[in-house]
Protein backbone atom coordinates (compact mmCIF):
# COMPACT_ATOMS: atom_id res chain seq x y z
CA UNK A 1 0.00 0.00 0.00
CA UNK A 2 1.44 3.38 -1.00
CA UNK A 3 2.07 6.08 1.59
CA UNK A 4 -0.62 8.30 0.04
CA UNK A 5 -3.16 5.50 0.25
CA UNK A 6 -2.26 4.86 3.89
CA UNK A 7 -2.71 8.51 4.84
CA UNK A 8 -6.00 8.64 2.94
CA UNK A 9 -7.24 5.61 4.89
CA UNK A 10 -6.24 7.29 8.15
CA UNK A 11 -8.24 10.36 7.17
CA UNK A 12 -11.24 8.26 6.21
CA UNK A 13 -11.13 6.38 9.51
CA UNK A 14 -10.84 9.63 11.49
CA UNK A 15 -13.83 11.07 9.63
CA UNK A 16 -15.83 7.89 10.33
CA UNK A 17 -15.04 8.14 14.05
CA UNK A 18 -15.97 11.83 14.11
CA UNK A 19 -19.31 11.14 12.41
CA UNK A 20 -20.07 8.23 14.75
CA UNK A 21 -19.40 10.49 17.73
CA UNK A 22 -22.26 12.75 16.63
CA UNK A 23 -24.92 10.03 16.80
CA UNK A 24 -25.34 9.95 20.63
CA UNK A 25 -25.41 13.77 20.62
CA UNK A 26 -28.26 13.72 18.09
CA UNK A 27 -30.11 11.24 20.28
CA UNK A 28 -29.64 13.54 23.26
CA UNK A 29 -31.00 16.49 21.26
CA UNK A 30 -34.13 14.49 20.43
CA UNK A 31 -34.57 13.19 23.99
CA UNK A 32 -33.99 16.38 26.00
CA UNK A 33 -35.49 19.85 26.29
CA UNK A 34 -34.54 23.39 27.23
CA UNK A 35 -31.04 23.89 28.69
CA UNK A 36 -29.92 20.26 28.24
CA UNK A 37 -30.92 20.43 24.59
CA UNK A 38 -29.01 23.69 24.10
CA UNK A 39 -25.91 22.10 25.60
CA UNK A 40 -26.28 19.13 23.26
CA UNK A 41 -26.66 21.43 20.25
CA UNK A 42 -23.50 23.27 21.29
CA UNK A 43 -21.66 19.94 21.55
CA UNK A 44 -22.79 19.10 18.03
CA UNK A 45 -21.74 22.47 16.64
CA UNK A 46 -18.37 22.41 18.36
CA UNK A 47 -17.24 19.44 16.27
CA UNK A 48 -18.84 20.42 12.97
CA UNK A 49 -15.85 22.45 11.79
CA UNK A 50 -13.43 19.61 12.45
CA UNK A 51 -15.67 17.11 10.64
CA UNK A 52 -15.89 19.45 7.67
CA UNK A 53 -12.11 19.92 7.56
CA UNK A 54 -11.58 16.15 7.68
CA UNK A 55 -14.01 15.68 4.81
CA UNK A 56 -12.34 18.36 2.67
CA UNK A 57 -8.86 17.05 3.46
CA UNK A 58 -9.96 13.61 2.26
CA UNK A 59 -11.37 15.14 -0.96
CA UNK A 60 -8.12 17.05 -1.42
CA UNK A 61 -6.08 13.85 -1.11
CA UNK A 62 -8.41 11.98 -3.49
CA UNK A 63 -8.16 14.71 -6.14
CA UNK A 64 -11.82 15.70 -5.88
CA UNK A 65 -12.37 19.35 -6.78
CA UNK A 66 -13.50 21.68 -4.02
CA UNK A 67 -16.56 22.79 -5.97
CA UNK A 68 -17.65 19.18 -6.28
CA UNK A 69 -16.84 18.42 -2.64
CA UNK A 70 -19.24 21.11 -1.41
CA UNK A 71 -21.51 21.41 -4.42
CA UNK A 72 -24.68 21.41 -2.30
CA UNK A 73 -23.60 24.03 0.22
CA UNK A 74 -21.16 26.29 -1.59
CA UNK A 75 -22.30 29.54 -3.18
CA UNK A 76 -21.01 33.05 -3.67
CA UNK A 77 -23.08 35.83 -2.15
CA UNK A 78 -22.28 39.44 -2.90
CA UNK A 79 -24.41 40.58 0.05
CA UNK A 80 -21.69 39.38 2.41
CA UNK A 81 -19.10 42.07 3.31
CA UNK A 82 -15.75 41.47 1.65
CA UNK A 83 -13.95 41.21 5.00
CA UNK A 84 -16.33 38.42 6.04
CA UNK A 85 -15.79 36.56 2.78
CA UNK A 86 -12.03 36.75 3.25
CA UNK A 87 -12.25 35.67 6.88
CA UNK A 88 -14.39 32.64 6.03
CA UNK A 89 -12.05 31.65 3.21
CA UNK A 90 -8.88 31.91 5.31
CA UNK A 91 -10.43 29.93 8.18
CA UNK A 92 -11.32 27.15 5.75
CA UNK A 93 -7.81 27.09 4.29
CA UNK A 94 -6.17 26.96 7.73
CA UNK A 95 -8.48 24.22 8.97
CA UNK A 96 -7.92 21.87 6.02
CA UNK A 97 -4.16 22.50 6.04
CA UNK A 98 -3.98 21.76 9.75
CA UNK A 99 -5.70 18.39 9.27
CA UNK A 100 -3.39 17.47 6.38
CA UNK A 101 -0.33 18.20 8.51
CA UNK A 102 -1.82 16.46 11.56
CA UNK A 103 -2.27 13.21 9.61
CA UNK A 104 1.12 13.55 7.91
CA UNK A 105 -0.42 13.63 4.45
CA UNK A 106 2.14 16.17 3.22
CA UNK A 107 5.53 15.10 4.51
CA UNK A 108 8.35 17.58 4.27
CA UNK A 109 6.05 20.60 4.01
CA UNK A 110 5.26 23.24 6.61
CA UNK A 111 1.69 24.22 7.43
CA UNK A 112 2.27 27.50 5.56
CA UNK A 113 3.29 25.59 2.43
CA UNK A 114 0.23 23.38 2.71
CA UNK A 115 -2.03 26.40 3.10
CA UNK A 116 -0.83 27.72 -0.25
CA UNK A 117 -1.67 24.41 -1.90
CA UNK A 118 -5.10 24.24 -0.24
CA UNK A 119 -5.79 27.87 -1.16
CA UNK A 120 -5.14 27.05 -4.81
CA UNK A 121 -7.38 23.96 -4.53
CA UNK A 122 -10.30 25.89 -3.06
CA UNK A 123 -9.92 28.79 -5.49
CA UNK A 124 -8.54 32.30 -5.48
CA UNK A 125 -11.87 33.99 -4.79
CA UNK A 126 -13.33 33.93 -1.26
CA UNK A 127 -16.24 31.54 -0.96
CA UNK A 128 -19.15 32.26 1.38
CA UNK A 129 -20.70 29.23 3.01
CA UNK A 130 -22.46 30.66 6.02
CA UNK A 131 -24.50 33.61 4.73
CA UNK A 132 -28.14 32.71 4.31
CA UNK A 133 -30.78 34.29 2.09
CA UNK A 134 -32.59 37.38 3.35
CA UNK A 135 -34.43 36.70 6.61
CA UNK A 136 -37.80 38.02 7.63
CA UNK A 137 -37.12 40.48 10.45
CA UNK A 138 -38.70 39.33 13.70
CA UNK A 139 -38.78 40.40 17.30
CA UNK A 140 -38.52 37.51 19.74
CA UNK A 141 -40.27 37.94 23.08
CA UNK A 142 -39.54 35.32 25.73
CA UNK A 143 -41.63 35.07 28.90
CA UNK A 144 -41.53 32.80 31.95
CA UNK A 145 -43.81 29.81 32.15
CA UNK A 146 -43.93 30.06 35.95
CA UNK A 147 -46.07 33.21 35.65
CA UNK A 148 -49.82 33.27 35.11
CA UNK A 149 -51.04 33.65 31.49
CA UNK A 150 -52.22 37.19 32.11
CA UNK A 151 -48.93 38.15 33.72
CA UNK A 152 -46.99 36.62 30.82
CA UNK A 153 -48.87 38.79 28.34
CA UNK A 154 -48.29 41.94 30.41
CA UNK A 155 -44.60 41.23 30.92
CA UNK A 156 -44.16 40.58 27.20
CA UNK A 157 -45.64 43.98 26.44
CA UNK A 158 -43.29 45.60 28.96
CA UNK A 159 -40.27 43.89 27.39
CA UNK A 160 -41.22 45.06 23.90
CA UNK A 161 -41.67 48.61 25.16
CA UNK A 162 -38.26 48.52 26.84
CA UNK A 163 -36.67 47.21 23.66
CA UNK A 164 -38.21 50.01 21.57
CA UNK A 165 -36.84 52.60 24.01
CA UNK A 166 -33.37 51.04 24.15
CA UNK A 167 -33.01 50.18 20.44
CA UNK A 168 -35.24 52.68 18.58
CA UNK A 169 -33.55 52.32 15.18
CA UNK A 170 -33.73 48.52 15.22
CA UNK A 171 -37.35 48.55 16.35
CA UNK A 172 -38.32 51.14 13.71
CA UNK A 173 -36.74 49.11 10.90
CA UNK A 174 -38.47 45.95 12.15
CA UNK A 175 -41.83 47.75 12.37
CA UNK A 176 -41.44 49.18 8.88
CA UNK A 177 -40.38 45.99 7.10
CA UNK A 178 -42.19 43.11 8.82
CA UNK A 179 -43.85 43.85 12.19
CA UNK A 180 -43.62 40.12 12.96
CA UNK A 181 -43.45 38.99 16.60
CA UNK A 182 -42.60 35.53 17.92
CA UNK A 183 -43.60 34.89 21.54
CA UNK A 184 -41.70 32.09 23.25
CA UNK A 185 -41.46 30.62 26.73
CA UNK A 186 -38.59 30.06 29.17
CA UNK A 187 -38.73 27.84 32.23
CA UNK A 188 -37.80 30.54 34.72
CA UNK A 189 -35.68 33.58 35.58
CA UNK A 190 -32.41 31.66 35.36
CA UNK A 191 -33.29 30.59 31.83
CA UNK A 192 -33.98 34.21 30.83
CA UNK A 193 -30.67 35.33 32.33
CA UNK A 194 -28.92 32.65 30.32
CA UNK A 195 -30.50 33.89 27.08
CA UNK A 196 -29.57 37.50 27.87
CA UNK A 197 -25.99 36.45 28.54
CA UNK A 198 -25.90 34.62 25.21
CA UNK A 199 -27.22 37.73 23.45
CA UNK A 200 -24.48 39.87 24.97
CA UNK A 201 -21.87 37.29 24.07
CA UNK A 202 -23.00 37.26 20.42
CA UNK A 203 -23.64 41.03 20.11
CA UNK A 204 -27.38 40.54 19.61
CA UNK A 205 -29.69 43.40 20.61
CA UNK A 206 -31.76 42.28 23.59
CA UNK A 207 -33.55 43.94 26.49
CA UNK A 208 -34.94 42.47 29.68
CA UNK A 209 -37.77 43.73 31.85
CA UNK A 210 -37.75 43.49 35.64
CA UNK A 211 -41.08 43.67 37.41
CA UNK A 212 -41.05 45.82 40.59
CA UNK A 213 -44.10 43.98 41.93
CA UNK A 214 -42.21 40.65 41.70
CA UNK A 215 -39.14 41.64 43.72
CA UNK A 216 -37.61 43.24 40.64
CA UNK A 217 -37.10 39.80 39.09
CA UNK A 218 -36.48 39.34 35.37
CA UNK A 219 -39.84 38.37 33.87
CA UNK A 220 -39.42 38.75 30.09
CA UNK A 221 -36.89 39.63 27.45
CA UNK A 222 -37.21 41.02 23.94
CA UNK A 223 -34.59 40.09 21.35
CA UNK A 224 -33.99 41.87 18.06
CA UNK A 225 -34.01 40.39 14.53
CA UNK A 226 -30.56 38.89 15.05
CA UNK A 227 -32.13 36.59 17.63
CA UNK A 228 -31.79 33.70 15.18
CA UNK A 229 -28.16 33.54 16.36
CA UNK A 230 -29.34 32.54 19.84
CA UNK A 231 -30.60 29.13 21.04
CA UNK A 232 -34.26 30.11 20.57
CA UNK A 233 -35.23 27.55 17.96
CA UNK A 234 -36.09 24.84 20.48
CA UNK A 235 -38.15 27.05 22.79
CA UNK A 236 -41.86 26.36 22.94
CA UNK A 237 -44.38 28.98 21.88
CA UNK A 238 -45.79 30.92 24.80
CA UNK A 239 -49.31 30.39 26.20
CA UNK A 240 -49.78 27.06 24.41
CA UNK A 241 -51.24 25.42 27.52
CA UNK A 242 -53.82 28.20 27.71
CA UNK A 243 -54.88 27.56 24.12
CA UNK A 244 -55.25 23.86 24.86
Amino acid sequence: MSRKLKETEKLREALKIAVEAVKPIREKIRATTERDRYDAWNDKRSGSGYRRHLHLALCYMNGTSYRKAEAKTCYDDERAPQYFRKMEWNALVRGVAKVLVQFECVQGKTETDVQESVRAWIGKEPVVLTVRPERLLKLYVVVRTDLSPGSQAVQAAHAMREFAAEHPDVEAEWHKTSNTVVMLSAVGEEHLNYLLAQAKLRNVEATGFREPDLANSLTAICVGPNGYKLPLKRLSLALQECAA
